[in-house]
């Protein structure tokens, strides 16, 4: 608004050239006092702009230097603004209860929207306290409150992880911080180790490994150069090659890896065993079939396929390079001597999966891995490799047409990714 002007009134009939135009100049001095709508000069401010407690409405953008909030300043620097989400907290009145708990400090007033029965309060009628809304009339009895904060995100790369809350949202979590939960693990790479084949890794693994204490260290899949020898509890993902030095023990997750799954005519029956265990160990796949011959039945033919009688396909699980990789060696060891069956059991591998018991191997596309000869307790013979996608089966070389009753064989693989 322009400043009153102080006009003189002019008597009728009385003509003042010099008192109209001291009223004119009077005008156009309160008019060089009001802000223009258009722009036009002058529009700016020589002194403080007092709202006398009312809002400003509809403003687009405020560009100023700097910004005063309930007296205090907040500059550029502080607040990093880039954007916002709403938080709600519903409430019903009861009639008398003005003071109401937010889930969230709107830091000020205008950050808020509160609706009562869906109706727009006017910011006059309530004020805020960090998270303390207070009305300055009890809403009515049974009214809908609904109090819309905005939340303010600061930039999060400028933030300490300490200070940044984290909840995993499952019933029963716990609140910590991104910082406490990031280090949960310890990988070789938050300590610089590159994983190039070129970068001597060497001490940044070292460090990893003490600042880990018991846990054991992250080691990304990578070329890793060692010098000499790093002792430590390491696991990886994926694959993961030392050069030149050597890590004692890295342990190999990979939930792709798949168990072998014997066929209907070998899985274990009543008081038998049938286990197996497949562990990739810095690229290095161990293979292990523990087996109880209890229940299974030798054909009565030499080269016919030891299984269940009458239960369909007997092998004893498929080796494939995605899971046991490529075979270069394996074993069978005697835990206990055959009884009732045949004692002379020999592995094969066949293309197909079809063999049953009493059936001879020779009727599949078949390898022989291992021959035993007769087993008895310690026996430990060692065979050939194994093709990808095979089959296993156990085959008898004697006589006796038999249900075992005893009897158990560790079978080990081993194999390479």
């Amino acid at each position: 608004m322009a400043k009153k002007p102080t006009i003189s009134t002019i008597s009728s009939g009385y003509a003042s050239n010099t008192q109209l135009n001291n009223n004119f100049s009077a005008l156009r001095t309160g008019f060089d006092n009001t802000l223009s709508l258009d722009g036009s000069t002058p529009n700016a401010m020589n002194a403080d702009f007092d709202m006398n407690s009312n809002d400003i409405l509809n403003a687009n953008e405020i560009n100023t230097s700097s910004l005063r909030l309930n007296g205090v300043l907040v500059s550029a620097a502080g607040v990093d603004v880039t954007s916002s989400i709403m938080a709600s907290d519903v409430f019903t009145g009861n009639g008398s209860t003005t003071v109401y708990t937010l889930s969230f400090a709107p830091f000020i007033k205008d950050n808020t929207q509160i609706y009562i029965d869906g109706v727009y309060q006017n910011k006059i009628t309530y004020s805020t306290s960090g998270n303390t809304l207070t009305f300055t009339e009890a809403p009515p009895l049974n009214s809908a409150i609904e109090v819309m904060t905005a939340r303010i995100l600061t930039d999060v790369g400028t933030a300490d992880a300490g200070s940044v809350t984290y909840t995993q949202g499952g019933s029963g979590s716990v609140q910590t911080t991104v910082q406490a939960k990031l280090q949960e693990t310890v990988s070789v790479k938050d300590f610089g180790a590159v994983g190039d084949g070129v970068t001597d890794d060497t001490a940044a693994i070292q460090a990893a490994n003490s600042a880990s204490g018991v846990a054991a260290v992250y080691i990304p899949a990578g070329t890793y150069l060692i010098t000499g020898t790093v002792t430590g509890n390491f696991f990886t993902f994926g694959n993961v090659t030392i050069s030149s030095g050597s890590v004692n023990s890295i342990t190999q997750l990979s939930p792709s890896i798949t168990e072998l799954s014997p066929g209907v005519g070998i899985s274990p029956v009543t008081n038998s065993i049938f286990k197996t265990s497949t562990v990739l160990n810095n690229n290095i796949v161990t293979t292990t079939i523990l087996l109880d011959l209890t229940g299974l039945q030798s054909g009565g033919t030499a080269g016919d396929i030891i299984g269940k009688n009458g239960s369909g396909a007997a092998y004893l699980g498929q080796i494939t390079a995605a899971n046991n990789g490529t075979i270069l060696g394996i074993s069978m060891t005697c835990l206990e001597a055959p009884v009732g069956g045949d004692a002379d059991i020999d592995l094969y591998s066949a293309t197909e999966d079809t063999g049953v018991e009493d059936t001879a191997i020779s009727a599949l596309t078949e390898t022989q891995i291992i021959n035993s000869g007769t087993l008895s307790v310690g026996t430990i013979a060692r065979g050939n490799t194994i093709a990808a996608n095979q089959y296993l089966y156990l085959v008898g070389q004697g006589t006796s047409n038999a249900s075992y009753s005893a009897g158990r064989l560790l079978i080990e693989i081993t194999g390479y990714l």
